[in-house]
């Protein structure tokens, strides 16, 4: 194709696997979505409204009204521009536009003249889609009250897809859970994120001065001289140092939901990777008696495009509670499969109690801990599982928990496809 290039959003990955939660796409029509798109349409003067959702490869319409479409293919897509900026997308007149003068649906029919857009942006800030305007006149003028207006009904159609979800989810039908589905999730939101703002800001700053004296005070004669003292100091800086490791976790979570990590992909060798986390993760296992067995390196094994910062902090954390839960003198074992997909799983076995499998969705909350099992074993504030959840989604992977009550636990990291590399070379001197 000749045409502009299609731009791709900063994060895709992690913006797909939240459409992806919202579990829309490929679902049947709705009166809901139709009533807003006849609505515009009658509101802005236009023959054609739809509500356009953009996954890896096509904008699928939840509502389109004007013409029978059900999806595009997503590089001849309008909408695929508008998921690049908060803002509303107006094109006056295609064809003097030089990111669309060449596209098919503008050069050819259904000659696309005039086109209007607004972003569906999720509670996490990830543009999904859009509800768009198309005429096939050019227009002369789309003043900012309009381009207000169109935002609003992009809110309404995000609002609508928000609380089909949670009442998907609850099972309330549309017409008694709606007020109540909303309220609780514009409630729940606020409360998270004015917790973590006072994380950042109002624990940081004490914790770094608590850890600096108590750093100097360990380095202290006076204190060394005395064992009781000295064991106090210890313990300061030991409790500051984790409570810091927790504010750090609750800041990374709040990031990774909001989509503001940016990735820095790299070809990782699992052996060796695996093999470092383990090795970091032994200090742990030491006093349990716990062997970690790694994979081994060898010529099939894989390697994995991935960031690795934030691959060492997801095996860290899955290591750390298979470490925590599994009983003294057990192993804890880690695996690396290639998926049916042609992706990498990495699986991370424990021999511990486990828990009910209807019970691991709770351990993937945030802040949520198990009042029974696996939870009684292990401090903190129920932050790893869920961060670790929305790193791998970020990328364009998935976390995913076998277990049962008394079984045992596995956790296991699935990559995609597009993120696995071939094994590494052969050296000439092996």
């Amino acid at each position: 194709m000749s045409f502009y290039p299609l731009p791709q959003p900063m994060n895709e990955d992690y913006r797909l696997a939240v459409l992806e939660r919202l579990s829309i796409l490929d679902t049947p029509p709705e009166e809901s979505f139709d009533r807003l798109t006849r609505l515009a349409a009658k509101q802005f003067g236009v023959p054609v409204a739809m509500v356009s959702l953009i996954d890896r490869r096509r904008q699928w319409f939840k509502s389109c009204v004007g013409v029978d479409l059900k999806e595009t293919s997503r590089e001849v897509a309008l909408c695929a521009h508008t998921i690049m900026s908060d803002e509303p997308l107006v094109v006056l007149d295609t064809t003097k536009d030089a990111r669309f003068a060449d596209n098919p649906v503008v050069a050819q029919p259904p000659h696309v003249r005039f086109y209007a857009g607004a972003p569906l942006i999720t509670a996490e800030g990830m543009r999904i889609g859009t509800i768009c305007l198309i005429h096939f006149v050019p227009r002369e003028i789309f003043d900012e009250g309009e381009k207000k207006s169109l935002a609003d009904f992009a809110a309404l159609a995000m609002e609508a897809i928000e609380i089909r979800q949670v009442l998907a989810t609850t099972g309330e039908k549309y017409e008694t859970g709606i007020a109540s589905a909303t309220l609780a999730a514009k409630t729940g939101e606020a409360a998270k994120r004015q917790f973590l703002a006072v994380v950042g800001h109002e624990l940081r700053t004490p914790l770094n001065a608590i850890l600096g004296f108590g750093a100097l005070l360990k380095e202290c004669d006076e204190i060394a001289a005395l064992p009781a003292h000295r064991e106090y100091v210890n313990a300061i800086y030991s409790s500051g140092q984790r409570l810091l490791s927790t504010v750090d976790a609750v800041l990374s979570y709040a990031q990774a939901e909001k989509g503001e990590i940016e990735l820095k992909p790299e070809p990782l060798d699992l052996a060796e990777l695996i093999a470092s986390c383990a090795s970091v993760c032994g200090l742990e296992a030491l006093p349990k008696n716990i062997r970690i067995v790694v994979p081994q390196k060898h010529p099939g094994l894989p390697r994995l495009l991935a960031d690795r910062v934030h691959t060492e902090q997801m095996l860290l954390q899955l290591l750390s509670n298979a470490v925590a839960f599994t009983t003294m003198g057990q192993d804890v074992s880690v695996r690396v499969e290639t998926a049916a997909d042609g992706g990498v799983i990495i699986a991370v076995d424990d021999t511990g109690p486990g828990i009910d499998q209807d019970e691991v969705g709770k351990a993937l909350e945030i802040f949520r801990q198990l009042s029974e099992g696996m939870a009684r074993q292990k401090e903190g504030l129920g932050i790893g599982l869920p961060l670790t959840k929305l790193l791998v989604e970020l990328h364009g992977g998935r976390l995913d928990i076998e277990s049962g009550a008394e079984q045992g636990t596995t956790a296991m990291l699935t990559f995609p496809p597009y993120r696995t590399l071939p094994p590494s070379a052969p050296s000439r001197n092996a």
